[in-house]
C-alpha cells in the first residue's frame, strides 16, 4: 500500500510502470490522502495502515522519524543523489527537487506599476502594499520557507529586521500554497512565494502569471519516500524504492507534466528548465528547519500582530 502526496497523474504512472515491470505479479494500492494539512497530519499517518510514504517533504520525513515512524533503507543505487541531498541514516530517500520562487500576476504588476520581484528585498516596495499572499507559515509550506531561506541566507539579525518590513506589508495567509496561487491567478493579489512545481503547474495554464527566480539566493524544496516502521512487506517496498531512483522511473518523470527536477546536482541532467536551476541555493539545514519550527513562526509573529487571512 502507498500513501502519495504527488499528483494522482505522476503517482499512477510511477505504480504503473513498476507493476508493469513485475509482469503483472503484484497490484499496489493507493491510501486515500488525510484530510489535515501541514505537520498536524503527521499523527493521522500514524493511524493509518500503509507501507511506503511517497512524495513527503524532507522536513516531513524529519517530523515522522522522531515520532519512529519510519524504517531506515539504504537503497541499492545511490549514486545519482548528492549525500547532502538525503539522510544518512536513509530513514528516507530523496527522489525529486525544485526551488522556491516568485508568482505574479502580471496585469495586477501593470495595474500599480511594480516590476516583477527579483530579489527578496523587492518584496517591501511600496507598490506591493497589502497585495502579498502566502500560506499560513505554521503549514511549513512556501510561506515558512520564505523564513528559513532568508535566514539562512542573511543570518538572524537581518532576518528580524527583514521580517518587521515585510510584516508591515500587511500580508495576507492563505490555507495552504495552492490558495495562494490562486488568488494571484485570479489577480485578487499580486505576488505570492512557492516551490516551482506549483508555480509552473499555474502559469502554464495562465499566460497571465509570470514566474522569477530571487536572484540573491533561493532554497530547494526535497521530495523523496520512505518506508513506513509498521511495514509487513518491507521487500516490495524496498523494491519500490530502487524503482523509484532507477532509470525507468526517471524516463516516466520526464515523460510526464510534473514540474521537478530528478535529485542530482548535475543540471545538465535536467530535460527543462535549466534556466530556473542556474541560481545561488542556501545550504539547507533541514534538520534546524525542522526542530526550530515554531521559535521561527514565533520570531515572524512578534515582529507585528496585524494579521489578515484569506
Amino acid at each position: 500500500k502507498v500513501y502519495s502526496e504527488l499528483p494522482e497523474d505522476i503517482t499512477n504512472a510511477f505504480i504503473k510502470d513498476f507493476e508493469k515491470n513485475h509482469k503483472g505479479k503484484l497490484k499496489i494500492e493507493i491510501v486515500k490522502t488525510v484530510e489535515k494539512q501541514g505537520p498536524a497530519r503527521i499523527n493521522e499517518l500514524k493511524e493509518l495502515d500503509f507501507d511506503v510514504w511517497l512524495g513527503g517533504t524532507a522536513e516531513d520525513y524529519f517530523l515522522a522519524d522522531n515520532k519512529k515512524m519510519l524504517k531506515s533503507y539504504e537503497a541499492k543505487d545511490l549514486r545519482n543523489i548528492p549525500t547532502g541531498l538525503r539522510d544518512k541514516h536513509g530513514t528516507w530517500t530523496g527522489l525529486l527537487t525544485t526551488n522556491l520562487v516568485f508568482l505574479s500576476n502580471k496585469k495586477a504588476l501593470a495595474e500599480v506599476d511594480a516590476k516583477k520581484p527579483e530579489v527578496w528585498s523587492d518584496l517591501l516596495n511600496g507598490e506591493l502594499f497589502k497585495k502579498i499572499i502566502i500560506s499560513e507559515p505554521s503549514m511549513r509550506q512556501g510561506g515558512y520557507r520564505i523564513l528559513t531561506t532568508y535566514w539562512q541566507l542573511y543570518g538572524e539579525k537581518k532576518f528580524e529586521e527583514y521580517t518587521k518590513n515585510l510584516k508591515a506589508q500587511e500580508l495576507t495567509y492563505a490555507a495552504n500554497d495552492e490558495a495562494a496561487v490562486a488568488a494571484v491567478s485570479k489577480g485578487e493579489k499580486i505576488m505570492t512565494v512557492v516551490p516551482l512545481d506549483i508555480a509552473m503547474s499555474a502559469a502554464v495554464n495562465n499566460k497571465n502569471l509570470l514566474i522569477s527566480i530571487p536572484t540573491d539566493g533561493t532554497s530547494r524544496k526535497l521530495t523523496g519516500v520512505a518506508i513506513m516502521s509498521s511495514t509487513k512487506k518491507e521487500a516490495i517496498s524496498r523494491a519500490f524504492i530502487d524503482y523509484l531512483i532507477s532509470d525507468k522511473a526517471k524516463k516516466v518523470l520526464d515523460n510526464s507534466d510534473y514540474y521537478v527536477w530528478p535529485l542530482s546536482d548535475n543540471k545538465e541532467t535536467y530535460t527543462w528548465g535549466k534556466s530556473y536551476a542556474d541560481i545561488f541555493l542556501v545550504h539547507d539545514d533541514l534538520r534546524w528547519c525542522v526542530l526550530s519550527g515554531d521559535e521561527i513562526i514565533e520570531k515572524f509573529k512578534s515582529a507585528d500582530k496585524q494579521q489578515k487571512s484569506f
